[in-house]
């Protein structure tokens, strides 16, 4: 079965998984620590590690420890999250099957 996901509204992703989640996805980006994540949004590194810790067990990022840091990335299904539909234009659906399964091997 295929899903013919519709153009998102602003502002869904934050409404779906909350706003400061998909601002600690949205910083993701880079490859940041923690540390990184907290100074950036203004939370505490307590903060920032609950919500990397809810994004990675939901498949949307990995982490993996270097030294005494942290450092995680977005998966193919937490890049697909974040990516606008002005990218998409023109490319076909995506198959929610393939999607997943991509994301799993990113795990």
């Amino acid at each position: 079965m295929r899903c013919s996901p519709p153009h998102p509204e602003p502002g869904a992703l934050a409404a779906l998984i909350g706003a400061t989640r998909a601002t600690v996805l949205e910083e993701i980006c880079g490859s940041p620590t923690t540390t990184t994540i907290a100074r950036r949004l203004g939370i505490s590194a307590g903060n920032a590690s609950q919500h990397t810790t809810v994004l990675r067990q939901a498949g949307l990022i990995t982490s993996h420890r270097e030294r005494n840091r942290v450092l995680h990335h977005a998966t193919a299904l937490g890049m697909a999250l974040l990516d606008n539909d002005s990218q998409r234009v023109g490319q076909p659906d995506i198959d929610a099957a393939t999607l997943i399964g991509t994301a799993t091997a990113d795990v």
